[in-house]
């Protein structure tokens, strides 16, 4: 299905919400959410990425400094350490065996081919397909029986690169 852009109202709506608008700081954080370029907001998804990122913020922040891939990387920290919450194993161990699987694998992956993307770690894949399988995890999703899947192509070509 697709998603239409939001638009800057139903983007400071967005944000709003996410934020908890009305205190001084999170009208700064919308504001400055709101100037940066129109590509990291107007996506429901990559508008909940800068929502989260911008409560990390200290006031001040000079907007220059916000790129995709400040908020991207954001995002997948606090992807991998649910992550590391839920399987017990250590962030970039996962991260190693996640970015593996993005970089060898299409966007739906087989058991057999989650498995195999790296062969150096089995261990930790298995037990990051199991979870996924069950749901357990944001980052990785089941995708029909025996198959799983990233929770969104931006985050394994983020992986990837």
């Amino acid at each position: 299905f697709d998603v239409s852009p939001l638009d800057r109202e139903a983007a400071r709506q967005f944000l709003h919400n996410h934020l908890g608008g009305g205190t001084p700081r999170a009208e700064e954080h919308i504001k400055l959410g709101l100037s940066l370029d129109r590509s990291l907001w107007e996506r429901p998804l990559m508008a909940t990425f800068l929502a989260h990122f911008l409560k990390t913020l200290t006031s001040g922040t000079e907007v220059g400094t916000i790129r995709r891939a400040t908020i991207l990387d954001h995002a997948m920290t606090t992807l991998f350490e649910q992550l590391s919450e839920v399987t017990g194993l250590q962030a970039e161990q996962a991260r190693r065996v996640l970015r593996q699987a993005a970089f060898s694998s299409g966007r739906v992956m087989s058991e057999r081919e989650f498995l195999l993307s790296d062969a150096d770690d089995a261990n930790a894949a298995k037990e990051l397909f199991a979870k996924a399988s069950n749901r357990h995890l944001l980052i990785l999703e089941p995708a029909g029986p025996g198959h799983i899947q990233f929770f969104h192509k931006l985050g394994q070509e983020f992986l990837a690169a």
